[in-house]
């Protein structure tokens, strides 16, 4: 009898055992990840192609087996991103669709959104999201004010991001560089408006470009430097003739006398110094043409210039007219000779060469240099005069005339 309930034993212990295996076995398969059947399609969409530098997208799977009908509810899809991270990283299916969220990490660019389920493929697997700076299709950029004082002053910076469908971006990271002067901060963040501002200090001429993504704009903001006003006398000139230039300039409330320079276009350069108030300076032309005047002021390394021209002429002939009296000499009488110089000239007359020849032979009878214009000369009967008189201008300039009488 003994025997017979150990054997009964046993078999109930054996029974035991392998119905504990079939439940583990079934557990085991409970815990198996379904996945989507072989020939299996998925399509990865979003309601939004665009999100910020800290946003987050939902992003769904659509799986549908080979005869075009949606895989059992609770099949498992496996989503990854390049940037940024999904949650979850699996999602089960409901009717076909299983559902994520990619949120951003504050590193613009493009995340490209993958998901898997088996060896489920089609042509559209991923789906790519612009994140931050990478949805930015263009960019302007104002300024407060396009200028600042000679002496520096500070203009606020304005960067407005929009996308390809012109709404403006928000948390798209804009970066500013300037040629001069400094910006802070030199990055910002759009707001919810799509706007980035920043503060430009600066005391001179400044380009600032702002960028986000591959879009990019400039501005301008340039410094009131001081202007010129050019005036030249006399206003036809001659050569050798003194010319007066007036430099008159208009500084900015605050800014510093600016030095200025002459360029007379002769290809001389005067440096005129620090010039507060309108002050004259003078130049003399060697030869005739037209010449470009420029003045250039320089305040705080910023230049400005103002330009006028002068057009010089060659210095008027000196004409001379000689005359004699008495209209009839008489013989061994006194002959006197007038040298008259016409124009402004006459006033600049150095002194006068006389000639007096034999109009007959050519010989040379007298020579004589006088201040004034007038020479006496005993005249003998029979014979014919050549009288030359020249005249030299203290500029070096000479005219010469001639005239002829004979005495009985």
């Amino acid at each position: 009898m003994l025997i017979r309930r150990d054997v009964g034993a046993a078999r109930q212990a054996a029974r035991t055992s392998v119905l504990v295996l079939v439940l583990a076995a079934l557990a085991a398969c409970d815990k198996v990840p379904l996945s989507a059947p072989s020939n299996s399609t998925i399509r990865v969409t979003s309601a939004t192609r665009a999100i910020p530098a800290d946003g987050s997208a939902e992003i769904s799977a659509i799986v549908t087996e080979a005869s075009g009908t949606p895989v059992q509810n609770g099949t498992t899809v496996t989503f990854t991103t390049n940037l940024g991270r999904v949650e979850p990283a699996n999602a089960l299916t409901m009717n076909g669709v299983a559902t994520t969220t990619l949120h951003a990490n504050g590193v613009s660019g493009v995340a490209q959104v993958r998901a898997t389920s088996g060896t489920a493929g089609g042509d559209a697997t991923t789906v790519d999201i612009n994140i931050g700076a990478a949805s930015a299709s263009a960019l302007t950029v104002s300024a407060s004010s396009l200028t600042v004082p000679s002496a520096g002053g500070t203009v606020s910076l304005t960067a407005v991001v929009v996308d390809a469908q012109g709404n403006r971006v928000r948390g798209a990271p804009v970066s500013f560089t300037t040629t001069s002067g400094s910006l802070a901060p030199s990055s910002v963040i759009t707001n919810d408006n799509g706007e980035a501002t920043v503060q430009l200090t600066t005391d001179r001429t400044t380009t600032v470009t702002a960028r986000a993504g591959t879009a990019n704009a400039t501005v301008t903001i340039t410094a009131q430097s001081t202007t010129l006003a050019l005036a030249v006398t006399p206003a036809a000139p001659t050569v050798g003739q003194l010319v007066s230039l007036a430099i008159t300039p208009t500084i900015a409330t605050g800014g510093a006398a600016p030095r200025v320079t002459v360029n007379w276009g002769d290809g001389t350069v005067e440096d005129v110094g620090f010039v507060s108030a309108a002050r004259t300076v003078t130049h003399v032309y060697g030869s005739a043409g037209t010449f470009p005047v420029t003045a250039t002021a320089t305040t705080n390394g910023d230049a400005t210039t103002a330009t006028t021209s002068v057009i010089v002429t060659e210095r008027p002939a000196v004409a001379v007219n000689v005359s004699f009296t008495p209209a009839t000499p008489a013989a061994n009488g006194t002959v006197t000779l007038t040298a008259n110089v016409t124009g402004a000239e006459a006033a600049s007359v150095l002194r006068y060469e006389w000639v007096v020849s034999n109009a007959d032979t050519g010989a040379v009878l007298q020579t004589q240099t006088t201040t004034g214009n007038e020479l006496s000369i005993i005249a003998a009967g029979n014979t014919s005069y050549t009288v030359r008189a020249t005249a030299i201008t203290n500029d070096g300039r000479t005219g010469t005339g001639v005239t002829q009488f004979r005495v009985p």
